[in-house]
């Protein structure tokens, strides 16, 4: 396999989804959409980001499930989340 610059890109791509994600995790355990002024997640995850209600719960769903596998294994560490999710 010879190398390209799509290969580049694409990692690149999956290690920021993985951040994100990280970060939404992150986002909700420490109720900061709270701290910006937003009443829930959702609320701030529609007015932040542009998405639509059922998306933000998606979202939401997401995140709550992720937090409860990296419960199960043992491993509550953002890292791991964050891969649990990308």
């Amino acid at each position: 396999m010879r190398w390209c610059p799509q290969d580049t890109l694409d990692r690149q791509i999956h290690s920021a989804i993985e951040r994100t994600w990280g970060m939404l995790v992150e986002m909700n355990d420490r109720r900061g959409w709270e701290a910006l002024g937003h009443p829930s997640m959702a609320a701030y995850l529609m007015e932040t980001l542009d998405v639509k209600t059922s998306q933000a719960y998606r979202i939401i769903n997401r995140v709550d499930a992720v937090k409860a596998i990296a419960e199960a294994v043992g491993d509550t560490s953002p890292e791991t989340q964050a891969k649990i999710a990308a």
